[in-house]
């Protein structure tokens, strides 16, 4: 029977489901909200052939264990059979820095190498469409397998046999072998050399990453592994967070309050970025700022809603997919969020926000009213001089945290309790939470100027 003992890897563009049988079972591409183009997860108790999956099969299985890399988004599988043959299949998507930049492709890379013996296995790719509804057209190639419907093309190089994954049959694994899907391209190098070079360079990044985390002393692998299932939440490109990379997981058995959480709730979002900054990861806050000032921009009649697609899109229209039962049968299966549940939704945040600021005693309100910073937020979109925000971190030593420092054009007056320094034309304003916004005082008359935000990472403070 399907289960929710599950490993995720991600490189915070796309994010895909392991079990402990090296199946991957739910994985949507190119983004987290994507069509599904891995969906087993939703497709009953226990199919014995399941569809929409990609799957390592070792024959005659007996067990298998399952881990992390230390310090990594890197999942090794480690598959045993009746006869004590034995096979390890490594899964990550690459993620790494080159050429100035942070390289994220929308590639999903397994490699699969026997540890112990000479064991057979059968490797199963049925990518679908349509969430699952139908299976893409395969075309075969010398050294890939490209699989195409519509306006989707995705693509398996691999050193494999391809006849041997494209029928479904099984052999020996004899030599290592090397997988990387995606997106119909092609490397410029062999398929082991860029698995090889791609294994390496994300290691890499995974470990530098994890270096500079402000742990705690106590329960140092239990926080650096949430800090990277949270980090790899992120949809970098826009700088939104997503409240979980799946849907329609229910919430208790039978209850049929099943959700689609692959978008951004700006409530949810903010305790992310919230965790994250207590650790000294501070560049999720500043793209996710990035993401409200821009949603803020585009919001129509100054509103904001509790939940957005990831792409900053207000628009979701829920339906139910017929075609799937859903986890364990337990449906309906929904994709997308109603618009009637935001009311419900927006109502339940304000609630949480006022219970925050209740229970908040902290210097600077380290736990702030997102809803008072969206306002804030709002009241600067409303410049017609607007040039954007700019970021500054600084340590604290003394404080044991860090402080970023947004600095954001407004208008003068639109925050009656500034009193900006002479001498500039930019002028600079430091002010402390909760501020006083009042929307209506904005007008063009007014001269512009700036105002520095800081946000702490309250990161080694006790509770």
């Amino acid at each position: 029977m399907s289960n929710l003992d599950l490993g995720v890897v991600g490189n915070c563009s796309f994010s895909a489901l392991i079990n402990r049988q090296a199946q991957i079972v739910w994985c949507c591409m190119p983004r987290f909200d994507s069509d599904p183009i891995f969906c087993s997860l939703l497709q009953g108790k226990s199919p014995d052939s399941p569809e929409s999956t990609f799957s390592i099969d070792l024959l005659d299985y007996s067990h298998s264990e399952q881990h992390y890399i230390p310090n990594t988004a890197i999942l090794v599988t480690t598959l045993v059979d009746a006869h004590g043959n034995a096979l390890e299949v490594v899964d990550f998507a690459p993620r790494f820095k080159q050429y100035g930049r942070t390289f994220r492709p929308i590639i999903l890379v397994r490699r699969i190498h026997a540890i112990r013996g000479a064991p057979r296995i059968r490797i199963r790719l049925r990518p679908t469409h349509l969430n699952g509804l139908e299976p893409l057209q395969c075309f075969e190639g010398s050294n890939h397998i490209s699989y195409l419907s519509g306006d989707r093309a995705v693509r398996l190089t691999t050193n494999a046999s391809i006849t041997a994954i494209k029928d479904e049959r099984s052999f020996v694994l004899n030599r290592p072998l090397a997988m990387i899907f995606g997106p119909d391209e092609a490397p410029r190098e062999s398929v082991a050399e860029v698995a090889s070079s791609y294994f390496t360079k994300t290691l890499h990044y995974w470990r530098d990453w994890t270096r500079y985390l402000a742990i705690p002393f106590e329960w140092q692998d239990a926080v650096i592994r949430a800090a990277i299932t949270l980090k790899i939440s992120a949809f970098e490109d826009t700088g939104a967070i997503i409240a979980a990379p799946t849907t329609s997981i229910p919430e208790a058995p039978n209850s049929g309050r099943n959700w689609d959480y692959r978008y951004c709730w700006l409530r949810d979002a903010y305790f992310t970025v919230q965790a994250l900054n207590r650790l000294g990861v501070t560049q999720t806050m500043e793209r996710y700022l990035e993401f409200i000032v821009n949603i803020v921009a585009s919001a129509q009649n100054g509103q904001l809603q509790p939940v957005y697609r990831v792409n900053g899109e207000e628009e979701m229209v829920e339906y139910i997919v017929d075609h799937l039962p859903g986890y364990r049968g337990m449906g309906p299966v929904r994709i997308s969020r109603s618009s009637a549940s935001r009311p419900r939704e927006l109502r339940r945040a304000r609630s949480s926000l006022k219970s925050s600021r209740a229970s908040s005693r902290r210097p600077w309100a380290a736990i702030v009213s997102i809803y008072q910073k969206l306002q804030m937020v709002k009241a600067f979109s409303g410049s017609p001089k607007s040039s954007g925000i700019t970021y500054r971190k600084i340590y604290r030593p003394r404080l044991r945290c860090f402080s970023i420092c947004a600095t954001v054009p407004i208008m003068r007056g639109s925050l009656g309790s500034i009193k900006p320094s002479s001498g500039r034309s930019n002028r600079l304003a430091s002010i402390s939470w909760p501020p006083k916004v009042d929307t209506k005082l904005l007008s063009s008359s007014f001269q512009p100027c700036s105002i520095i935000l800081r946000w702490m990472s309250w990161a080694a403070l006790s509770q």
